[in-house]
Order: C-alpha cells, then sequence, then structure tokens
C-alpha cells in the first residue's frame, strides 16, 4: 500500500509547486501560452473563439511532457469543422496513470460576425479517477471567448475558464476545478513579426503575466521567444513549420526549480473550405 502511495504523493507535491495558471487544461501552440486573442491556430482548451475564422476541417494532436514526469504528462486531441452557420469543433486531453488519471474534454461552438468580432463557447467534461476508490468524479463547466479586431495591426481577447467555480466532490474531499479569467492581445508589428501578450487571473490563485514575439520566415518557418511570469521567471522558445496540409510546432520552456517541459504537436488539415 506505501508503495501505491508514493506516486500519488509525488504527483500532488509537483502539481502544488507548478507554475502553470490551471494544470487540467495543456499548453498552447501560441509563445508562452499567450493565445488568447491568437486566431491564426487553434489548440485544445485555448479561447474558443479562435475557432470562427478557421476553414475547412482541422485535427490535431498534442504532447506535453512535463517537467519530464510520465505522470504529468498531457497527451490531447482536437477536431474543428467548419459550417455555413457556425464552427464546430471538439477536444480532449488526457494525464495520470493508472492510480490517478484526469480527463477533460470539450465541445465547442464559434461565430465569425464579420471579422470584427468572434464568438466563442465550449461545454467541458472534466473527470478524475481514483484507484483508491475505483470510481471516476466528474463536472461540467463552460468556458467562453470573444475576440475583437481593433484595427488590421492589434486584436484583443478575452476568455474564462470555469466561471461558475465548479468542483468536483471526491470521496474524502473537494477538489477545486481553477476558475480562471485571461485577457491579452496580438498586435502584428510588421508582415512577419507578432507581438503576443496575455494575463490571466486564476480565483483561487496567482496572476500570470505572459509575453512573446512570433517571427515568420517565408510563411512556412515560424520562430517564438518570450516568457511568463507567476512566481517564477519561465522562459520559453519554439518554432512552428507550416506545410501544405500539415503543421508542427515544438515548444520549451525552463522552470528555475522543476526543470524543462517540452510541448509538441501537429496539425493535419483534412479539407479546405
Amino acid at each position: 500500500m506505501r508503495k501505491k502511495c508514493l506516486p500519488m504523493l509525488f504527483l500532488i507535491f509537483f502539481l502544488k509547486l507548478s507554475s502553470q495558471t490551471y494544470e487540467i487544461a495543456p499548453s498552447t501552440y501560441s509563445v508562452a501560452n499567450a493565445s488568447v486573442a491568437n486566431n491564426k491556430y487553434y489548440s485544445a482548451f485555448q479561447n474558443p473563439a479562435s475557432t470562427a475564422t478557421l476553414s475547412g476541417t482541422q485535427i490535431g494532436i498534442q504532447y506535453e511532457n512535463k517537467y519530464i514526469i510520465n505522470a504529468l504528462a498531457k497527451k490531447s486531441l482536437y477536431l474543428t469543422s467548419a459550417t455555413n452557420l457556425l464552427n464546430i469543433g471538439i477536444s480532449a486531453t488526457y494525464a495520470g496513470y493508472e492510480l490517478h488519471n484526469e480527463l477533460l474534454t470539450g465541445i465547442l461552438l464559434s461565430k465569425n460576425f464579420n471579422n470584427i468580432f468572434q464568438l466563442g463557447v465550449q461545454y467541458n467534461y472534466y473527470s478524475v479517477f481514483l484507484a483508491e476508490a475505483n470510481k471516476r468524479y466528474a463536472s461540467f463547466f463552460p468556458q467562453i471567448g470573444l475576440i475583437v479586431k481593433v484595427s488590421n495591426a492589434v486584436k484583443i481577447g478575452f476568455s474564462t475558464f470555469n466561471p461558475g467555480q465548479q468542483n468536483i466532490q471526491l470521496k474524502y474531499l473537494k477538489k477545486q476545478i481553477p476558475s480562471v479569467f485571461s485577457l491579452g492581445g496580438d498586435w502584428k508589428i510588421s508582415e512577419n513579426l507578432n507581438f503576443l501578450f496575455q494575463t490571466d487571473r486564476n480565483v483561487s490563485g496567482n496572476y500570470r503575466i505572459a509575453g512573446g514575439f512570433e517571427y515568420e520566415i517565408k510563411n512556412f518557418l515560424t520562430f517564438k521567444t518570450g516568457a511568463y511570469h507567476v512566481e517564477n521567471l519561465i522562459p520559453t522558445v519554439g518554432f512552428g513549420v507550416k506545410l501544405k496540409t500539415f503543421d508542427f510546432h515544438l515548444n520549451t520552456e525552463l522552470h528555475p526549480i522543476l526543470g524543462l517541459t517540452t510541448y509538441a504537436a501537429i496539425q493535419y488539415s483534412i479539407s479546405k473550405k
């Protein structure tokens, strides 16, 4: 029994120390996770409004290796499709191991209003499995997002994750689901250079401030560099490659105490509208 408890204690310890604003959602393609105003591409559980300007159908796979600890790794996938009325999508992410694992799934709808602003709503289902109880505990909550075009060069984004502060009642205690409000922008400095910035407020935790630059070379290669701050300053670097039907992204960040996190994602465009 003691051996079975040790991985659980290890997992909880690192989750408490981690500097991410809300651990149950995966990271995004964007530099320093400053994705709230970025509708160039979509990654699972970012601002649902970012899907409103997508065309055709895309499927994406994401893998985040957090601090090189298998129990903290997140495996995610999503599917988005554009229709004449609304854009729709589904997302899922999984983390954990046989004694303790977490699953987050969501269904989203989004709409582009004449390229002036985009609105998106996602309904999420979050569940936790505990081997000790041999049971999965779950809760539902919404995720809402908005992106507004201020000018040809500037967009402002807002999103909220679990605004009603839903929780999960486990066998012996209540697991808090983070309630996060995010506000940020996307400034197109030049044809190939964008500056992304974002601040997040976790109702029961800290503020997170993030920013960075994404530089596109010849429309197929993007370099990313930036940082975010939650108790510690975390530098991030990455790159993206855009081919005819495939997009590939690789991002890394270095926590001064917990170490390295790597994030890789592939998106395939099944069809174009």
